[in-house]
């Protein structure tokens, strides 16, 4: 069982609301090869196809982020993810290969009556998905919202390289990136260079390199880090002058290696001028309004950092940590502990709250000796 909010139940309180009829999920497709190393592809064809229904704003798409947390912790039935996605709509698929081509089985359901409004199957080399993912986000935009205008088509059949192979390994670098741990970003970081070396003209892996450095300062020197993110997000500024990711990373670069808050506040505003739903950058301009003790302003950047993908772990980790810094111990002691809900067994959620109830002079007096 599972609440709305990602928590096992009993849920607390809250009534479900019905989902907006144009709210889709897009699935982590199923690798039903025996190639395993098919999965990551599964999973970024899902990306791929989330990103492209993106372009059309009639729909309102539920970021993977969030998709990925409750798969894990849901059975793989459409009525009880569709309630806890809060999503009308799910795409779900398969895929399978033989022979050097994959074949992608793709339905659209809708979740509630559990009905299939459109299913697709698609053969194609392994190096050429590209018109899968078009063709499966152009029929699942006209089985939701009807005839699209001809803009909208256009964005979704917009390649974003003309490289198959470089889209490819793109895809692999974003499902592994959402993992989010030492080895998935190790692995983002060498599938997007492989992308480049496929295509130096592709703004997004330049952009998706820079990402993935960026959020391994955990377990590499910053030195090794900051520069090459740096000239990534340059790059793909150079080639993509609006690309909101490379603005956000540049942002991050700026707060966190530079000691720049006011450059960091100004470029993460830039990205989300560009895109106002991207989580990471109003996580960013939150982090510099602490920096220049601005928290009365920080706290609602952190919580819209929230809103935007309320199952991001990196974002919900970073904005604990934001939110105390902005003297609001009772919104982060209680991020805290909502997330401690969410995942029970996990020992870094059980390290956070206990943190944070000491940075909150929570703790009950130790007994004498």
């Amino acid at each position: 069982a599972q609440c709305p909010d990602g928590s096992p139940p009993p849920c607390r309180g809250a009534r479900v609301a019905t989902p907006a009829a144009s709210r889709v999920a897009v699935l982590p497709f199923e690798n039903r090869a025996r190639d395993s190393s098919l999965t990551l592809l599964a999973e970024g064809l899902a990306d791929q196809i989330t990103t492209n229904l993106g372009q059309v704003r009639r729909l309102e798409l539920v970021p993977p982020a969030s998709v990925r947390f409750v798969l894990v912790r849901t059975p793989r039935e459409p009525a009880r993810l569709g309630r806890a996605l809060g999503s009308r709509w799910l795409v779900d698929g398969q895929l399978l290969s033989s022979a050097g081509n994959v074949r992608v089985s793709v339905q659209l359901i809708e979740a509630a009556s559990q009905r299939v409004r459109w299913t697709g199957a698609f053969q194609r080399p392994t190096e050429d998905l590209f018109a899968v993912i078009s063709a499966v986000a152009d029929s699942v935009a006209t089985a939701i919202i009807g005839a699209l205008a001809p803009a909208e088509r256009a964005n979704l059949v917009r390649r974003p390289t003309t490289s198959n192979a470089a889209l490819v390994a793109y895809a692999r670098g974003r499902a592994a990136w959402r993992h989010n741990d030492e080895a998935s970003l190790r692995l983002a970081e060498t599938a997007f260079e492989t992308a480049i070396e496929a295509d130096s003209m592709f703004a997004g892996a330049w952009a998706g390199l820079a990402e993935v450095l960026i959020w391994q300062d955990p377990y590499r020197p910053p030195r090794q880090l900051y520069p090459r993110a740096r000239l990534a997000a340059q790059r793909a500024l150079t080639l993509a002058p609006a690309s909101a990711d490379a603005i956000a990373a540049l942002a991050v670069i700026a707060y966190c290696y530079d000691w720049d808050p006011a450059r960091a506040e100004s470029l993460a505003r830039r990205a989300l001028r560009l895109d106002s739903t991207h989580a990471r950058a109003r996580l960013y301009l939150a982090e510099a309004l602490v920096a220049q003790g601005r928290a009365k302003e920080a706290a609602p950047a952190y919580h819209a950092a929230l809103a935007a993908d309320t199952l991001d772990e990196a974002v919900a980790l970073e904005s604990v940590a934001g939110l105390q810094l902005a003297r609001r111990t009772d919104e982060s002691l209680a991020l805290a502990q909502r997330w401690r809900r969410r995942l029970p067994r996990s020992e870094i959620w059980a390290f956070v709250e206990a943190v944070t109830l000491v940075g909150s002079i929570r703790c009950a007096s130790s007994p004498p000796p």
